[in-house]
């Protein structure tokens, strides 16, 4: 499979997730982060969608030849696609958050959200540059939750993050969008120079976001980041 195609049915496969996952996402975007479900849905649709000389991985453990300084600590991948002969051709991290996670009290991005994340892109930046792979990914996954009525006092124990909390005030979905326009700007702003990010890539791949249920009232739309870094391999950046 060629690099062009595999990326295509690599960037596909996140909507393919969210189907298959459906509206059980509210749920678990309730009661946990579900970025490994979420991992595993990509997983099992890349496994069917790949040719027989592919192997599609999971928390794939890198050799110790392998490893760089910035991934020492973990020493794995959370999804990777190689050819049969061991050789990586593609690897990608996720990362689940909310909405209420983007800003701080002011109402600006959130400094210490902003930093976790744009570390976690420089170091799989780092890793397939080291690997020396041109097919690298971050995908953020940015849950929405929001209700028109007060949330149940005892839904705290449902609840992770305090979300019971910290949508208590009815947020609705025109003002989640806003936070997510500030969020892609955000990124723009930091990577347009540095070219770590591929420049279309910078936006949720449905700017409406994508409905996923509703769990104990509250509602939840998904905004999917498909971030394709650049490894400054340049053989087949588009």
């Amino acid at each position: 499979m060629e690099n062009e195609e595999l990326r295509a049915l690599f960037e596909y496969s996140v909507e393919e997730a969210i189907n298959k996952i459906g509206t059980d996402l509210a749920y678990l975007a309730l009661t946990s982060k579900p970025e490994l479900a979420f991992r595993d849905a990509m997983a099992t649709s890349l496994m069917k969608g790949t040719s027989d000389d592919l192997y599609v991985a999971r928390e794939m453990s890198l050799k110790k030849e392998e490893r760089t300084s910035d991934l020492a600590q973990r020493g794995r991948i959370d999804l990777a696609i190689t050819n049969t002969d061991g050789n990586i051709r593609l690897i990608s991290e996720l990362k689940a958050m909310y909405t209420f996670d983007m800003k701080d009290k002011s109402g600006g991005v959130c400094a210490a959200m902003a930093a976790g994340i744009l570390r976690d892109i420089e170091r799989t930046a780092v890793a397939a540059s080291a690997l020396e792979i041109d097919a690298a990914y971050m995908i953020i996954l940015v849950f929405s939750p929001s209700s028109e009525s007060d949330i149940p006092p005892n839904l705290n124990r449902v609840a992770k993050y305090n979300m019971h909390q910290r949508i208590r005030v009815p947020l609705y979905e025109a003002h989640n969008k806003s936070l997510i326009r500030i969020f892609e700007e955000y990124l723009k702003g930091n990577f347009r120079t540095k070219k770590k990010i591929i420049e279309n890539t910078i936006k949720s791949i449905k700017d409406d976001g994508f409905p996923v249920g509703s769990a104990y009232g509250i509602n939840f739309s998904l905004y999917p980041f498909v971030l394709r870094i650049d490894t400054e391999n340049k053989t087949t950046v588009r």
